[in-house]
Protein backbone atom coordinates (compact mmCIF):
# COMPACT_ATOMS: atom_id res chain seq x y z
CA UNK A 1 0.00 0.00 0.00
CA UNK A 2 1.31 3.42 -0.99
CA UNK A 3 0.10 6.52 0.84
CA UNK A 4 0.49 10.05 -0.36
CA UNK A 5 1.05 12.81 2.21
CA UNK A 6 -2.65 13.68 2.43
CA UNK A 7 -3.74 10.08 3.01
CA UNK A 8 -1.00 9.56 5.57
CA UNK A 9 -2.07 12.67 7.47
CA UNK A 10 -5.73 11.67 7.47
CA UNK A 11 -5.12 8.14 8.71
CA UNK A 12 -2.55 9.29 11.25
CA UNK A 13 -4.99 11.84 12.67
CA UNK A 14 -7.70 9.17 12.79
CA UNK A 15 -5.51 6.98 14.96
CA UNK A 16 -4.73 9.85 17.35
CA UNK A 17 -8.45 10.66 17.53
CA UNK A 18 -9.19 7.04 18.48
CA UNK A 19 -6.66 7.25 21.31
CA UNK A 20 -8.21 10.55 22.45
CA UNK A 21 -11.69 9.02 22.46
CA UNK A 22 -10.41 6.08 24.48
CA UNK A 23 -9.00 8.45 27.10
CA UNK A 24 -12.24 10.45 27.22
CA UNK A 25 -14.21 7.26 27.90
CA UNK A 26 -11.74 6.15 30.57
CA UNK A 27 -11.88 9.50 32.40
CA UNK A 28 -15.67 9.73 32.19
CA UNK A 29 -16.36 6.18 33.38
CA UNK A 30 -13.73 5.84 36.12
CA UNK A 31 -14.98 6.18 39.70
CA UNK A 32 -11.78 7.37 41.38
CA UNK A 33 -10.65 10.99 41.60
CA UNK A 34 -7.13 9.97 40.63
CA UNK A 35 -8.46 9.22 37.13
CA UNK A 36 -11.59 11.33 36.67
CA UNK A 37 -10.06 14.45 38.23
CA UNK A 38 -6.26 14.11 38.19
CA UNK A 39 -6.30 12.31 34.81
CA UNK A 40 -3.54 9.97 36.00
CA UNK A 41 -4.02 7.72 32.98
CA UNK A 42 -3.23 7.30 29.29
CA UNK A 43 -4.39 5.36 26.25
CA UNK A 44 -2.42 4.18 23.27
CA UNK A 45 -2.63 2.30 19.98
CA UNK A 46 0.18 -0.11 19.15
CA UNK A 47 0.89 -2.21 16.08
CA UNK A 48 0.85 -6.00 16.15
CA UNK A 49 4.47 -6.05 17.32
CA UNK A 50 3.89 -3.81 20.34
CA UNK A 51 5.28 -0.58 18.85
CA UNK A 52 3.38 2.56 19.81
CA UNK A 53 1.88 4.32 16.79
CA UNK A 54 -0.57 6.79 18.36
CA UNK A 55 -1.17 8.10 21.85
CA UNK A 56 -3.84 10.28 23.41
CA UNK A 57 -3.20 14.03 23.34
CA UNK A 58 -3.50 14.19 27.13
CA UNK A 59 -1.25 11.44 28.35
CA UNK A 60 1.23 10.85 31.12
CA UNK A 61 4.77 10.56 29.77
CA UNK A 62 5.58 7.66 32.08
CA UNK A 63 2.77 5.55 30.66
CA UNK A 64 3.58 6.49 27.09
CA UNK A 65 7.06 5.16 27.70
CA UNK A 66 6.15 2.02 29.60
CA UNK A 67 3.16 0.69 27.63
CA UNK A 68 5.22 -0.46 24.61
CA UNK A 69 7.53 -2.29 27.05
CA UNK A 70 4.47 -3.98 28.59
CA UNK A 71 2.98 -4.88 25.22
CA UNK A 72 6.16 -6.52 23.95
CA UNK A 73 6.48 -8.55 27.15
CA UNK A 74 2.83 -9.63 26.92
CA UNK A 75 3.31 -10.68 23.29
CA UNK A 76 6.38 -12.68 24.29
CA UNK A 77 4.38 -14.54 26.92
CA UNK A 78 0.95 -14.88 25.28
CA UNK A 79 1.42 -14.10 21.57
CA UNK A 80 0.75 -17.58 20.22
CA UNK A 81 -2.36 -18.08 22.38
CA UNK A 82 -4.10 -14.73 21.85
CA UNK A 83 -7.58 -14.70 20.33
CA UNK A 84 -10.47 -12.26 19.88
CA UNK A 85 -12.03 -11.26 23.21
CA UNK A 86 -8.82 -11.63 25.19
CA UNK A 87 -7.84 -8.80 27.53
CA UNK A 88 -4.47 -8.83 29.28
CA UNK A 89 -3.54 -7.01 32.48
CA UNK A 90 -0.65 -6.52 34.89
CA UNK A 91 0.64 -4.08 37.47
CA UNK A 92 4.01 -5.80 37.89
CA UNK A 93 6.44 -2.87 38.34
CA UNK A 94 9.12 -4.54 36.20
CA UNK A 95 6.67 -5.16 33.35
CA UNK A 96 4.21 -2.26 33.52
CA UNK A 97 4.18 1.28 34.92
CA UNK A 98 6.88 0.99 37.55
CA UNK A 99 4.82 0.64 40.74
CA UNK A 100 1.84 -1.41 41.88
CA UNK A 101 -0.91 1.26 41.72
CA UNK A 102 -0.49 1.53 37.92
CA UNK A 103 -2.54 -1.10 36.10
CA UNK A 104 -1.95 -1.68 32.38
CA UNK A 105 -4.71 -3.27 30.31
CA UNK A 106 -4.13 -4.45 26.71
CA UNK A 107 -6.56 -5.80 24.13
CA UNK A 108 -5.35 -7.52 20.94
CA UNK A 109 -7.23 -6.43 17.81
CA UNK A 110 -7.83 -9.02 15.09
CA UNK A 111 -8.85 -8.32 11.49
CA UNK A 112 -9.54 -11.35 9.31
CA UNK A 113 -8.06 -13.61 11.98
CA UNK A 114 -4.76 -11.71 12.03
CA UNK A 115 -3.41 -9.76 15.00
CA UNK A 116 -2.97 -6.25 13.56
CA UNK A 117 -2.99 -3.94 16.58
CA UNK A 118 -3.24 -3.59 20.35
CA UNK A 119 -5.36 -1.06 22.22
CA UNK A 120 -3.94 -0.23 25.64
CA UNK A 121 -4.56 1.86 28.71
CA UNK A 122 -2.71 2.48 31.94
CA UNK A 123 -4.29 4.12 34.96
CA UNK A 124 -3.43 4.74 38.59
CA UNK A 125 -5.77 2.70 40.79
CA UNK A 126 -7.26 4.33 43.91
CA UNK A 127 -5.87 1.49 46.03
CA UNK A 128 -3.97 -1.76 45.60
CA UNK A 129 -3.81 -2.92 49.21
CA UNK A 130 -0.63 -3.24 51.24
CA UNK A 131 0.57 -0.48 53.57
CA UNK A 132 -1.12 2.25 51.48
CA UNK A 133 0.66 4.06 48.68
CA UNK A 134 3.74 5.51 50.35
CA UNK A 135 7.53 5.63 50.19
CA UNK A 136 8.32 4.09 53.58
CA UNK A 137 8.11 0.42 52.60
CA UNK A 138 11.24 -1.71 52.36
CA UNK A 139 10.16 -4.33 49.80
CA UNK A 140 7.62 -4.47 47.00
CA UNK A 141 5.76 -7.19 48.92
CA UNK A 142 4.66 -4.56 51.47
CA UNK A 143 3.31 -2.24 48.81
CA UNK A 144 0.20 -4.15 47.77
CA UNK A 145 -1.20 -6.80 45.49
CA UNK A 146 1.08 -7.70 42.58
CA UNK A 147 -0.79 -8.94 39.50
CA UNK A 148 1.52 -10.88 37.18
CA UNK A 149 0.90 -10.70 33.43
CA UNK A 150 -2.35 -12.60 32.94
CA UNK A 151 -5.67 -12.66 31.13
CA UNK A 152 -8.34 -10.42 32.60
CA UNK A 153 -10.74 -11.75 29.97
CA UNK A 154 -10.31 -15.00 28.06
CA UNK A 155 -12.24 -15.01 24.76
CA UNK A 156 -14.65 -12.50 26.30
CA UNK A 157 -15.13 -14.40 29.60
CA UNK A 158 -14.23 -12.40 32.68
CA UNK A 159 -11.63 -13.81 35.07
CA UNK A 160 -13.82 -13.75 38.17
CA UNK A 161 -11.13 -15.37 40.30
CA UNK A 162 -8.86 -12.39 39.75
CA UNK A 163 -11.65 -9.92 40.51
CA UNK A 164 -12.56 -11.73 43.73
CA UNK A 165 -8.91 -11.78 44.76
CA UNK A 166 -8.60 -8.06 44.02
CA UNK A 167 -11.75 -7.13 45.94
CA UNK A 168 -10.51 -9.04 48.96
CA UNK A 169 -7.23 -7.13 49.07
CA UNK A 170 -8.11 -3.45 48.56
CA UNK A 171 -9.71 -0.83 50.79
CA UNK A 172 -12.32 0.52 48.38
CA UNK A 173 -13.15 -2.48 46.18
CA UNK A 174 -16.04 -0.88 44.29
CA UNK A 175 -13.93 2.03 43.07
CA UNK A 176 -11.05 -0.25 42.14
CA UNK A 177 -13.25 -2.72 40.25
CA UNK A 178 -15.05 0.06 38.39
CA UNK A 179 -11.71 1.57 37.38
CA UNK A 180 -10.56 -1.86 36.15
CA UNK A 181 -13.66 -2.03 33.98
CA UNK A 182 -13.29 1.56 32.80
CA UNK A 183 -9.92 0.59 31.34
CA UNK A 184 -11.43 -2.53 29.76
CA UNK A 185 -14.20 -0.39 28.24
CA UNK A 186 -11.71 2.10 26.82
CA UNK A 187 -9.73 -0.64 25.09
CA UNK A 188 -12.95 -2.19 23.73
CA UNK A 189 -13.94 1.15 22.25
CA UNK A 190 -10.53 1.46 20.60
CA UNK A 191 -10.93 -2.01 19.11
CA UNK A 192 -14.35 -1.09 17.70
CA UNK A 193 -13.05 2.13 16.15
CA UNK A 194 -10.17 0.29 14.46
CA UNK A 195 -12.55 -2.33 13.08
CA UNK A 196 -14.77 0.46 11.71
CA UNK A 197 -11.71 2.03 10.08
CA UNK A 198 -10.86 -1.21 8.32
CA UNK A 199 -14.47 -1.66 7.22
CA UNK A 200 -14.44 1.78 5.56
CA UNK A 201 -10.94 1.29 4.15
CA UNK A 202 -10.47 -2.43 3.43
CA UNK A 203 -7.35 -1.61 1.42
CA UNK A 204 -5.65 -0.21 4.53
CA UNK A 205 -2.51 -2.02 5.64
CA UNK A 206 -1.96 -1.02 9.27
CA UNK A 207 1.53 -2.50 9.25
CA UNK A 208 2.56 -0.32 6.34
CA UNK A 209 0.85 2.72 7.84
CA UNK A 210 2.58 2.13 11.17
CA UNK A 211 5.92 1.72 9.43
CA UNK A 212 5.54 5.07 7.68
CA UNK A 213 4.43 6.81 10.88
CA UNK A 214 7.37 5.45 12.83
CA UNK A 215 9.84 6.28 10.07
CA UNK A 216 8.72 9.90 9.83
CA UNK A 217 8.83 10.44 13.58
CA UNK A 218 12.27 8.84 13.71
CA UNK A 219 13.50 11.10 10.91
CA UNK A 220 12.24 14.21 12.75
CA UNK A 221 14.11 13.23 15.92
CA UNK A 222 17.31 12.38 14.03
CA UNK A 223 17.20 15.76 12.30
CA UNK A 224 16.81 17.52 15.67
CA UNK A 225 19.73 15.60 17.21
CA UNK A 226 21.96 16.30 14.20
CA UNK A 227 21.60 20.04 14.86
CA UNK A 228 23.28 19.67 18.27
CA UNK A 229 27.03 20.15 18.65
CA UNK A 230 28.67 16.74 18.92
CA UNK A 231 30.22 15.99 22.29
CA UNK A 232 29.74 14.53 25.76
CA UNK A 233 27.86 16.69 28.24
CA UNK A 234 27.63 15.87 31.94
CA UNK A 235 25.45 17.04 34.81
CA UNK A 236 24.32 15.79 38.18
CA UNK A 237 21.29 16.44 40.34
CA UNK A 238 20.97 15.99 44.08
CA UNK A 239 17.62 15.15 45.64
CA UNK A 240 16.34 14.62 49.16
CA UNK A 241 16.23 10.83 49.21
CA UNK A 242 14.60 9.19 52.24
CA UNK A 243 16.97 9.87 55.12
CA UNK A 244 20.05 10.74 53.09
CA UNK A 245 20.42 12.71 49.83
CA UNK A 246 20.58 10.85 46.52
CA UNK A 247 22.64 11.68 43.45
CA UNK A 248 21.68 11.30 39.80
CA UNK A 249 24.71 11.51 37.51
CA UNK A 250 24.09 11.87 33.82
CA UNK A 251 26.26 11.94 30.71
CA UNK A 252 24.72 12.79 27.33
CA UNK A 253 26.68 11.77 24.23
CA UNK A 254 25.71 13.42 20.95
CA UNK A 255 27.16 11.73 17.89
CA UNK A 256 25.72 12.51 14.49
CA UNK A 257 21.98 11.84 14.55
CA UNK A 258 22.10 9.58 17.62
CA UNK A 259 22.07 10.43 21.29
CA UNK A 260 23.00 8.24 24.26
CA UNK A 261 22.26 8.89 27.93
CA UNK A 262 24.10 7.04 30.67
CA UNK A 263 23.34 7.29 34.38
CA UNK A 264 26.45 5.49 35.66
CA UNK A 265 27.61 6.84 39.01
CA UNK A 266 24.09 7.46 40.30
CA UNK A 267 23.15 6.35 43.82
CA UNK A 268 22.66 2.70 44.59
CA UNK A 269 19.28 1.05 44.99
CA UNK A 270 17.64 2.15 48.23
CA UNK A 271 15.96 0.17 51.06
CA UNK A 272 12.89 2.43 50.76
CA UNK A 273 10.15 2.93 48.19
CA UNK A 274 11.94 5.55 46.08
CA UNK A 275 13.56 3.26 43.50
CA UNK A 276 12.85 3.54 39.79
CA UNK A 277 12.71 0.59 37.40
CA UNK A 278 14.58 0.90 34.12
CA UNK A 279 11.60 1.33 31.77
CA UNK A 280 10.31 4.19 33.97
CA UNK A 281 13.73 5.86 33.89
CA UNK A 282 13.84 5.41 30.11
CA UNK A 283 10.33 6.84 29.76
CA UNK A 284 11.28 10.09 31.46
CA UNK A 285 14.57 10.36 29.61
CA UNK A 286 12.80 9.89 26.28
CA UNK A 287 10.06 12.36 27.19
CA UNK A 288 12.56 15.00 28.26
CA UNK A 289 14.32 14.81 24.90
CA UNK A 290 11.08 14.72 22.93
CA UNK A 291 9.91 17.94 24.61
CA UNK A 292 13.24 19.68 24.13
CA UNK A 293 14.33 18.59 20.67
CA UNK A 294 11.28 17.57 18.63
CA UNK A 295 8.15 18.85 20.38
CA UNK A 296 6.00 19.37 17.27
CA UNK A 297 6.08 15.92 15.68
CA UNK A 298 3.53 13.34 16.93
CA UNK A 299 4.92 11.09 19.63
CA UNK A 300 5.35 7.37 19.03
CA UNK A 301 7.98 4.65 19.12
CA UNK A 302 9.81 6.10 16.12
CA UNK A 303 10.69 9.25 18.07
CA UNK A 304 12.83 7.20 20.45
CA UNK A 305 14.70 4.94 18.05
CA UNK A 306 17.70 7.29 17.83
CA UNK A 307 17.95 7.37 21.64
CA UNK A 308 19.77 4.99 23.96
CA UNK A 309 19.17 5.18 27.71
CA UNK A 310 21.14 3.07 30.20
CA UNK A 311 21.55 2.86 33.97
CA UNK A 312 23.53 0.35 36.04
CA UNK A 313 21.49 -2.55 37.36
CA UNK A 314 21.14 -2.23 41.11
CA UNK A 315 21.14 1.55 41.01
CA UNK A 316 18.27 3.77 42.15
CA UNK A 317 17.36 4.24 38.46
CA UNK A 318 17.46 0.53 37.58
CA UNK A 319 16.23 -1.27 40.66
CA UNK A 320 15.99 -5.04 40.87
CA UNK A 321 13.25 -7.05 42.61
CA UNK A 322 12.17 -7.09 45.35
CA UNK A 323 13.02 -3.38 45.72
CA UNK A 324 10.30 -1.10 47.05
CA UNK A 325 9.15 1.19 44.22
CA UNK A 326 5.95 2.82 45.49
CA UNK A 327 7.40 6.33 45.28
CA UNK A 328 9.46 5.75 42.14
CA UNK A 329 8.33 9.12 40.76
CA UNK A 330 10.21 10.82 43.60
CA UNK A 331 13.39 9.72 41.83
CA UNK A 332 12.41 9.10 38.22
CA UNK A 333 10.96 12.57 37.71
CA UNK A 334 14.39 14.08 38.37
CA UNK A 335 15.77 12.38 35.25
CA UNK A 336 14.72 15.21 32.87
CA UNK A 337 16.51 17.81 35.00
CA UNK A 338 19.77 15.91 34.84
CA UNK A 339 19.44 15.76 31.04
CA UNK A 340 18.45 19.41 30.71
CA UNK A 341 21.39 20.47 32.86
CA UNK A 342 23.72 18.58 30.56
CA UNK A 343 22.27 19.85 27.27
CA UNK A 344 22.20 23.47 28.47
CA UNK A 345 25.98 23.26 28.08
CA UNK A 346 25.55 22.42 24.41
CA UNK A 347 23.38 25.42 23.56
CA UNK A 348 21.95 28.25 25.68
CA UNK A 349 18.54 28.18 23.94
CA UNK A 350 18.15 24.62 25.26
CA UNK A 351 18.31 25.87 28.87
CA UNK A 352 15.40 24.71 31.02
CA UNK A 353 15.23 25.38 34.76
CA UNK A 354 14.38 22.57 37.15
CA UNK A 355 10.74 22.23 38.15
CA UNK A 356 9.22 22.08 41.62
CA UNK A 357 7.52 18.73 40.86
CA UNK A 358 3.95 17.71 41.64
CA UNK A 359 2.86 16.71 45.11
CA UNK A 360 0.80 13.63 45.75
CA UNK A 361 -0.42 13.40 49.34
CA UNK A 362 -2.33 10.15 49.67
CA UNK A 363 -5.05 10.10 52.32
CA UNK A 364 -6.35 6.91 53.89
CA UNK A 365 -9.70 7.54 55.54
CA UNK A 366 -11.49 5.22 57.92
CA UNK A 367 -14.97 6.65 58.33
CA UNK A 368 -17.58 5.54 60.86
CA UNK A 369 -21.28 5.71 60.10
CA UNK A 370 -24.11 6.41 62.51
CA UNK A 371 -24.57 2.67 62.98
CA UNK A 372 -20.95 2.25 63.99
CA UNK A 373 -20.01 0.50 60.78
CA UNK A 374 -16.76 1.64 59.17
CA UNK A 375 -15.50 1.95 55.64
CA UNK A 376 -11.94 2.56 54.60
CA UNK A 377 -10.95 4.31 51.42
CA UNK A 378 -7.80 5.67 49.89
CA UNK A 379 -7.90 9.09 48.22
CA UNK A 380 -5.12 10.70 46.20
CA UNK A 381 -5.28 14.49 45.75
CA UNK A 382 -2.63 15.95 43.48
CA UNK A 383 -1.25 19.45 43.89
CA UNK A 384 1.56 20.95 41.91
CA UNK A 385 4.71 22.99 42.22
CA UNK A 386 5.98 25.47 39.65
CA UNK A 387 7.53 24.56 36.33
CA UNK A 388 11.03 25.79 35.63
CA UNK A 389 11.51 28.63 33.19
CA UNK A 390 12.94 27.94 29.75
CA UNK A 391 14.80 30.09 27.28
CA UNK A 392 12.41 32.84 26.22
CA UNK A 393 9.50 31.97 28.52
CA UNK A 394 8.56 32.05 32.20
CA UNK A 395 7.74 28.81 33.96
CA UNK A 396 4.09 27.80 34.31
CA UNK A 397 2.68 28.09 37.82
CA UNK A 398 1.26 25.01 39.57
CA UNK A 399 2.20 22.76 36.67
CA UNK A 400 2.92 19.08 37.15
CA UNK A 401 5.83 18.95 34.68
CA UNK A 402 7.57 16.63 33.99
CA UNK A 403 4.36 14.65 34.31
CA UNK A 404 0.88 15.66 33.17
CA UNK A 405 -1.60 15.26 36.02
CA UNK A 406 -4.19 17.86 36.96
CA UNK A 407 -4.90 19.55 40.27
CA UNK A 408 -7.98 18.18 42.06
CA UNK A 409 -10.61 20.87 42.75
CA UNK A 410 -11.12 21.71 46.42
CA UNK A 411 -14.83 20.97 46.10
CA UNK A 412 -14.10 17.42 45.01
CA UNK A 413 -11.65 16.87 47.88
CA UNK A 414 -14.22 18.00 50.41
CA UNK A 415 -17.11 16.03 48.88
CA UNK A 416 -15.18 12.77 48.65
CA UNK A 417 -13.26 12.88 51.93
CA UNK A 418 -15.19 14.96 54.45
CA UNK A 419 -12.04 17.03 55.01
CA UNK A 420 -12.04 20.83 54.69
CA UNK A 421 -9.77 22.71 52.28
CA UNK A 422 -8.98 25.95 54.12
CA UNK A 423 -6.47 27.39 51.66
CA UNK A 424 -5.42 26.87 48.06
CA UNK A 425 -3.41 29.74 46.61
CA UNK A 426 -0.34 30.66 44.62
CA UNK A 427 2.67 31.23 46.87
CA UNK A 428 4.33 34.63 46.26
CA UNK A 429 8.10 34.61 45.69
CA UNK A 430 8.17 30.82 45.23
CA UNK A 431 9.27 31.00 41.58
CA UNK A 432 13.03 31.36 41.15
CA UNK A 433 14.12 34.82 39.98
CA UNK A 434 15.61 35.12 36.52
CA UNK A 435 15.47 36.79 33.17
CA UNK A 436 12.67 34.32 32.78
CA UNK A 437 11.04 33.60 36.14
CA UNK A 438 10.23 30.14 37.45
CA UNK A 439 6.59 29.15 37.90
CA UNK A 440 4.98 29.56 41.31
CA UNK A 441 4.08 26.72 43.61
CA UNK A 442 0.88 26.66 45.63
CA UNK A 443 0.03 26.68 49.31
CA UNK A 444 -2.51 24.01 50.17
CA UNK A 445 -4.08 23.56 53.61
CA UNK A 446 -6.47 20.77 54.61
CA UNK A 447 -8.13 20.46 58.02
CA UNK A 448 -9.65 17.42 59.65
CA UNK A 449 -12.96 18.67 61.13
CA UNK A 450 -13.14 18.62 64.92
CA UNK A 451 -16.21 16.36 64.76
CA UNK A 452 -14.75 14.00 62.17
CA UNK A 453 -15.94 10.46 62.83
CA UNK A 454 -13.05 8.24 61.86
CA UNK A 455 -9.30 8.02 61.40
CA UNK A 456 -7.12 9.82 58.87
CA UNK A 457 -3.62 8.90 57.73
CA UNK A 458 -1.61 10.72 55.10
CA UNK A 459 1.47 9.76 53.07
CA UNK A 460 3.26 12.92 51.99
CA UNK A 461 5.19 11.44 49.03
CA UNK A 462 7.24 14.60 48.57
CA UNK A 463 10.70 15.89 47.70
CA UNK A 464 12.51 19.23 47.39
CA UNK A 465 12.33 19.86 51.13
CA UNK A 466 16.11 20.24 51.19
CA UNK A 467 17.13 20.51 47.54
CA UNK A 468 15.38 23.23 45.54
CA UNK A 469 14.85 23.36 41.80
CA UNK A 470 18.07 24.77 40.35
CA UNK A 471 18.27 27.51 37.75
CA UNK A 472 20.28 27.82 34.55
CA UNK A 473 22.52 30.58 33.18
CA UNK A 474 22.36 32.64 36.36
CA UNK A 475 18.71 31.94 37.14
CA UNK A 476 17.86 31.50 40.81
CA UNK A 477 16.48 28.36 42.51
CA UNK A 478 12.82 27.95 43.33
CA UNK A 479 11.48 27.79 46.87
CA UNK A 480 11.68 24.64 48.97
CA UNK A 481 8.69 22.51 49.84
CA UNK A 482 7.38 22.46 53.41
CA UNK A 483 4.91 20.06 55.03
CA UNK A 484 3.64 21.43 58.34
CA UNK A 485 1.20 20.08 60.92
CA UNK A 486 -0.70 22.67 62.94
CA UNK A 487 1.69 25.42 61.94
CA UNK A 488 4.69 24.14 63.89
CA UNK A 489 5.56 20.49 63.32
CA UNK A 490 7.62 19.77 60.20
CA UNK A 491 6.65 16.39 58.78
CA UNK A 492 9.00 13.84 57.23
CA UNK A 493 8.58 14.24 53.47
CA UNK A 494 8.15 10.53 52.76
CA UNK A 495 6.65 8.93 55.85
CA UNK A 496 3.03 8.40 56.83
CA UNK A 497 1.44 10.29 59.70
CA UNK A 498 -1.91 9.97 61.44
CA UNK A 499 -4.00 13.13 61.74
CA UNK A 500 -6.34 13.86 64.65
CA UNK A 501 -9.67 15.72 64.53
CA UNK A 502 -8.92 19.44 64.34
CA UNK A 503 -5.45 18.98 62.79
CA UNK A 504 -4.40 21.31 59.98
CA UNK A 505 -2.01 19.99 57.33
CA UNK A 506 -0.35 22.73 55.29
CA UNK A 507 1.87 22.11 52.28
CA UNK A 508 3.77 24.82 50.45
CA UNK A 509 4.67 23.36 47.08
CA UNK A 510 8.12 24.19 45.67
CA UNK A 511 8.60 26.76 42.94
CA UNK A 512 10.28 26.31 39.59
CA UNK A 513 13.74 27.72 38.91
CA UNK A 514 14.61 30.73 36.80
CA UNK A 515 16.68 30.95 33.63
CA UNK A 516 19.10 33.82 32.99
CA UNK A 517 20.27 36.46 35.46
CA UNK A 518 17.42 38.40 37.12
CA UNK A 519 19.01 41.70 36.05
CA UNK A 520 18.12 40.84 32.47
CA UNK A 521 14.38 40.58 33.13
CA UNK A 522 12.17 42.99 31.26
CA UNK A 523 11.16 45.82 33.61
CA UNK A 524 7.53 45.69 32.49
CA UNK A 525 7.46 41.95 33.34
CA UNK A 526 8.77 42.72 36.84
CA UNK A 527 6.06 45.33 37.34
CA UNK A 528 3.40 42.90 36.10
CA UNK A 529 4.64 40.25 38.55
CA UNK A 530 4.49 42.78 41.36
CA UNK A 531 1.00 43.93 40.37
CA UNK A 532 -0.27 40.33 40.17
CA UNK A 533 1.22 39.39 43.53
CA UNK A 534 3.63 36.85 42.05
CA UNK A 535 6.56 38.61 43.73
CA UNK A 536 6.68 40.74 46.87
CA UNK A 537 7.87 44.36 46.91
CA UNK A 538 10.98 43.20 48.73
CA UNK A 539 11.81 40.66 46.03
CA UNK A 540 11.25 43.30 43.36
CA UNK A 541 13.92 45.43 45.04
CA UNK A 542 16.43 42.81 46.19
CA UNK A 543 16.22 40.37 43.27
CA UNK A 544 15.20 42.51 40.31
CA UNK A 545 16.70 45.90 41.17
CA UNK A 546 13.63 48.10 41.43
CA UNK A 547 13.92 51.07 43.75
CA UNK A 548 11.95 50.89 47.02
CA UNK A 549 9.77 53.71 45.73
CA UNK A 550 8.96 51.84 42.50
CA UNK A 551 8.17 48.68 44.41
CA UNK A 552 6.24 50.39 47.19
CA UNK A 553 8.49 48.81 49.79
CA UNK A 554 9.59 50.39 53.01
CA UNK A 555 12.76 48.60 54.24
Amino acid sequence: MKLDTLQLGLHWNRLVTVADEMTSILVRTAFSTVVNQSHDCACMLLDGHGNSIAQSSHALPAFMGTMPHTAKEMLRRFGATLKPGDVLATNDPWVAGGHLPDLTVLRPVFIGGELVAITASTAHLPDIGGKVWSADCNEVFEEGMRIPPMKLFDAGVRNETLFHLMRSNVRNPDDVEHDFMAQVTATAFGERRLQELFTRHPELDLGALAGEILARSEAAMRLAIARLPAGIYRHEVELDGFDEPLLIKCSVTVEGDRLAIDFSGSSAQQPFGINSVLQYTQAYANYALKCLLSPDSPCNEGSFRPLQVSAPRGSVLHASPPAAVGGRHLTGMFVPFAIYGALAQASEPLAVGDSGLPGSPNFTLQQFGADGASRTLSQFYSSNGGMGARWGQDGISTCSFPTNIANVPAEVVEARSGLVVECKMLTPDSGGAGRWRGGLGQTYAIRVPADYQGNVWVSMLSDRTGHPAMGRLGGQPGSLRTNTLNGTTRLHPKKRVQLAPGDLLETCMPGGAGVGHPSGRNRAAVMDDLHNGYISPRAAVEQYGLSPAEAGWVP
